[in-house]
């Protein structure tokens, strides 16, 4: 997600987080080390309530908020907030699923699962004709798929080139 990030948003530099502790501190701890050319602002949620305040005290210091595949952070009580913050600060908002580009997320990275059935079906279809003693199949990392709502752009007035979006 971070890579596809920097290549449509080459400008961004601190990138918000909001992360329930339980869940993700390993994760929010390991940005640091993989992706030192950016600063992550990463505020502890411990509970859902707590969500939107943290959000909002971003304000300032981020270029981008990154919404993650969190449970308590990222859910139908908070997904406004994030808009909200978003299109007040002018700031894109990143998440993993398409479905928020409905409520107004700028950029989605999520894994292209049409590529992933394809890669069943080939290694299934592999392992099935393989003699024995053959090679085995290689697995290769899932590719991504990266989706812009151009609408929120406009909105936001900033610039990123990608694939249509559209929300009507």
């Amino acid at each position: 997600q971070l890579d596809e990030m920097t290549r449509y948003c080459p400008t961004v530099k601190r990138v918000g987080i909001i992360y329930d502790p339980k869940r993700n501190s390993g994760f929010v701890k390991q940005l640091e080390s993989i992706r030192s050319d950016l600063e992550f602002i990463s505020l502890a949620a411990g509970n859902v309530d707590e969500v939107p305040g943290l959000i909002n005290s971003l304000h300032g210091k981020v270029d981008l908020l990154w919404m993650l595949p969190d449970p308590t952070t990222t859910n139908q009580k908070t997904i406004q907030s994030y808009i909200l913050f978003s299109i007040k600060n002018r700031i894109p908002l990143l998440t993993f699923s398409e479905k928020f580009l409905n409520y107004g997320a700028t950029i989605a990275v999520t894994f292209d699962t049409n590529a992933i059935a394809e890669q069943a079906a080939d290694l299934a279809m592999d392992m099935l004709s393989r003699r024995a003693g053959g090679d085995k199949a290689s697995i290769v990392p899932p590719r991504v798929k990266t989706v812009i709502n151009h609408k929120m752009v406009a909105k936001l007035n900033i610039s990123m080139v990608s694939k249509e979006f559209s929300n009507d």
